[in-house]
């Protein structure tokens, strides 16, 4: 999947349309479909760890279900808090946020673009 690192936002960023809100043993979870950039979606459970007030790229405030999910960028994998969002109207569907590029000590070069596929040989489960 495409993403954008971006050292601005403090936590990723994942486009969806379809949450589903529901309890399971009484906590909070979500259903969300992802699609990938060969048009295949996949239908992920997580639960809830918390809502996080956002403002979006628009400037509107916005209160966002964030899950942990697993992420790879070139060799590194990682899991983090990920907010969901629709990002349609945005340029890519996955914000890499700041929390994950300083765990992973990833440095940025905003003049480059698309330098590497993922390639993670280990990606546990969230």
């Amino acid at each position: 999947m495409q993403a954008k690192l971006d050292t601005g936002a403090d936590t990723s960023s994942l486009h969806t349309t379809a949450i589903e809100h529901f309890e399971r043993d009484g906590k909070p979870w979500v259903t969300l479909d992802v699609i990938g950039r060969d048009g295949r979606s996949v239908r992920i459970e997580r639960p809830v760890v918390r809502n996080a007030r956002v403002r979006s790229a628009l400037g509107a405030g916005q209160v966002r279900p964030t899950v942990l999910l697993g992420i790879c960028v070139g060799t590194v994998y990682g899991i983090t808090e990920v907010t969901l969002a629709d990002r349609s109207r945005l340029s890519v569907p996955l914000l890499v946020g700041r929390r994950f590029l300083e765990s992973h000590l990833l440095l940025v070069d905003s003049t480059k673009r698309e330098l590497n596929e993922p390639n993670c040989q280990e990606m546990p489960a969230p």
